[in-house]
């Protein structure tokens, strides 16, 4: 399981969140288990709703294993 940062996803702009969570994403294809995208931990109350929709953009865009 892959983690993005709590702090990052309550205070960094979206930019960050997508490309932290890009970078875990493109880690986690070296998985023959699987990978699964998340947070360290909950997602902080207060999230910014476009830090959220970052996070699933990179899961879009990165998140689907041979479609690189």
């Amino acid at each position: 399981m892959g983690t993005v940062d709590t702090k990052l996803m309550l205070h960094g702009t979206p930019e960050q969140v997508y490309e932290q969570a890009k970078t875990q994403l493109i880690k986690g294809r070296s998985c023959s288990s699987g990978y699964i995208l998340g947070t360290a931990c909950e997602v902080p109350p207060f999230t910014p709703p476009e830090n959220i929709r970052a996070l699933n953009k990179a899961a879009e865009d990165f998140g689907t294993y041979g479609t690189w």
